[in-house]
């Protein structure tokens, strides 16, 4: 009960440092699955190894697309349900979750063994990177089920008010993940197959602290029920997918620009090798602003089905004013030491060329961090508030409306000189954009009270036919 309460109502900043603070942590530990894996890769295998991780890295992000609409979309609806007082919808729409991404997961994974040279060529795949990446390919795809269902209980735990819980959760997949790092790599010298195996084992061990959360405890408002999951109820289904949509549209846009970049990228010498060493300092750098994100969904989500807009509104300006803060912060950091954050990736001698030009894109790759928490938190308030084309809009922005154009008209005129600025135009552009659409939201609550003319018609006919 006493998280609800901090939900409805109390001190704004405190609410979101409580929510936000386990979120960021973890999310800062989650980005460290790939960051460290890349890191023992360059240092311990060779830079070849690590473009093979990044032609990989597309299809991790279309497999994230299914996992992450589940997990947030679940996780988002049920939060909206404990603020109307509906329990048992909300518990049923937990487990009808569940099975639902469980069964998709699969399908997934099954899809990747089969085809799994097509769309390793699909992503960018050259002769000197194919076996890294085919390699790293096959442990992965054993290891999505479990990454799936143990973010999906992490996200719900979340929603039901004990954000410390699954950042523990989180933190201990990502330790195990580092120290297995650390022995195959070194000691047992297995190369990227040992680096996918540990991130394997790594969401093996989030997804058993989950699931003791949901068989043993007694905390939870959510019960795990399986025979109840697999009746299916369709009109709940279609709530969660609609409203997790823009977080799968987000991931789904990483899988099409990173492929799209990798293949543009390609045919310049180390530039493979020299993006996966920026999208994992982009990533980073990114983390805390996702982490503020996940915290603010339910929030927003139990107060808009309290109706309490004013107070979404307040925790909105807070939510935004950290994530300046953490954008800012990160941003400076990376851009202030430049070569300590490249040589954690390769070291000198053969790379020195590769590092040289790393460094030199370093230097204004991440600006458009310090405001990109204007897009994230604006979409968050409409994926919590059911404004689904607005949430799936402002995801697709990023890595889509904008960055795939960039990057097509720069490296047209200016080749290797320009494809890199085209994230942070991206960023600062998409940033502008969401900006622009909260104010419209905001005027739209001043002049009739409700977040939307839609939802202000459901209210008045709702009023109608009670009377």
């Amino acid at each position: 009960m006493k998280n609800r309460e901090l939900m409805s109502g109390g001190n704004p900043f405190k609410t979101v440092i409580i929510f936000s603070i386990p979120s960021i942590l973890a999310m800062l530990i989650n980005s460290i699955y790939n960051v460290v894996d890349k890191i023992f890769i360059g240092n311990y295998v060779s830079h070849e190894a690590l473009a093979g991780l990044q032609v990989v890295a597309p299809l991790t992000f279309l497999a994230f697309s299914v996992i992450v609409m589940f997990g947030l979309g679940s996780a988002t609806y049920s939060s909206n349900k404990l603020g109307e007082k509906k329990d048992e919808e909300a518990i049923k729409i937990f487990n009808n979750s569940l099975i639902l991404s469980s069964i998709v997961v699969v399908f997934i994974m099954l899809l990747f063994f089969i085809f799994s040279n097509f769309l390793l060529t699909l992503c960018g795949a050259l002769p000197e990177n194919r076996i890294y990446a085919e390699e790293y390919l096959f442990v992965l795809t054993f290891g999505f089920i479990f990454q799936s269902i143990s973010y999906f209980f992490t996200m719900n735990i979340r929603s039901e008010g004990r954000p410390l819980y699954s950042m523990f959760a989180q933190i201990t997949g990502c330790v195990v993940n580092i120290v297995l790092d650390a022995l195959f790599i070194i000691a047992f010298k297995w190369g990227v197959i040992g680096a996918a195996l540990a991130t394997v084992i790594g969401h093996i061990s989030n997804f058993a602290i989950g699931l003791y959360f949901y068989v043993f405890s007694k905390k939870n408002y959510f019960t795990l029920n399986l025979k109840e999951g697999i009746k299916i109820e369709w009109k709940y289904m279609m709530q969660v997918v609609l409203i997790g949509l823009s977080s799968a549209i987000l991931n789904i846009c990483n899988f099409v620009s990173t492929i799209i970049y990798n293949n543009v990228i390609g045919k310049y010498t180390n530039a493979l090798s020299i993006l996966a060493i920026l999208t994992s300092l982009d990533a980073l750098c990114i983390m805390p602003c996702v982490g503020i994100r996940q915290g603010l969904l339910p929030i927003f989500g139990y107060n808009y089905g309290e109706r309490n807009y004013n107070r979404i509104f307040k925790i909105y300006g807070v939510g935004l004013i950290y994530g300046l803060f953490f954008g800012v912060m990160m941003c400076f950091t990376i851009m202030s030491f430049p070569h300590f954050f490249i040589n954690l990736f390769v070291e000198g001698g053969e790379t020195q060329e590769l590092i040289d030009e790393a460094v030199r894109i370093l230097r204004f790759y991440p600006i458009g961090i310090t405001i990109i928490s204007i897009n994230m938190n604006t979409s968050a308030l409409y994926q919590a508030t059911r404004a689904k084309f607005k949430a799936s809009f402002l995801s697709a922005m990023r890595q889509c409306i904008y960055l795939i154009p960039l990057l097509y008209v720069l490296d047209a005129l200016y080749g290797s000189g320009g494809v890199w600025y085209a994230m942070p135009m991206s960023d600062v552009l998409s940033a502008i954009t969401g900006l622009f659409l909260f104010f419209t939201t905001y005027i739209c609550y001043k002049k009739l009270g409700y977040l939307s003319i839609k939802d202000y018609r459901n209210s008045s006919r709702h009023e109608e036919q009670m009377i």
